[in-house]
């Protein structure tokens, strides 16, 4: 099921909800501690990640975003951006910030990352007036 914000002073814009999804990159393993309902998160290749959302009917993809996170910023050379959303899967990217090289991140208690995806809501098609 996808977590849909119905306060009107929680919601963005009218009609546009958010999602977060938030999981621990393990080198080449999968990567584990996912939060966030609704979706799944696989690695599938070096750097790369894809997120699968069960439920979202009555939504429309608008855009996501990435973010890395370190117990030491300055000093960790990865990042995380976002890719292609098609057919209910979203790609993620890790790589190194100095040569843009697709990267694993090693399993750390202190590194995660933690995706907002923005979805429209078709009020036609979960009738509920948001």
């Amino acid at each position: 099921m996808t977590v849909r914000i119905k306060h009107p002073a929680l919601q963005l814009d009218m009609g546009i909800t958010s999602q977060l999804v938030k999981f621990y990159p393990a080198g080449t393993g999968a990567p584990t501690s996912v939060t966030g309902k609704g979706c799944t998160v696989a690695r599938s290749t070096t750097g790369t990640y894809t997120l699968t959302f069960a439920d979202n009917d009555g939504l429309t993809f608008v855009g996501a975003r990435a973010d890395y996170n370190a117990d030491n910023q300055a000093t960790d050379t990865n990042e995380a951006t976002t890719g292609e959303y098609a057919s209910n899967v979203l790609t993620v990217h890790t790589r190194n910030k100095t040569s843009g090289a697709a990267a694993d991140i090693a399993a750390d208690a202190d590194r995660f990352v933690l995706v907002e995806i923005l979805w429209a809501v078709n009020t036609t098609a979960n009738g509920d007036g948001v």
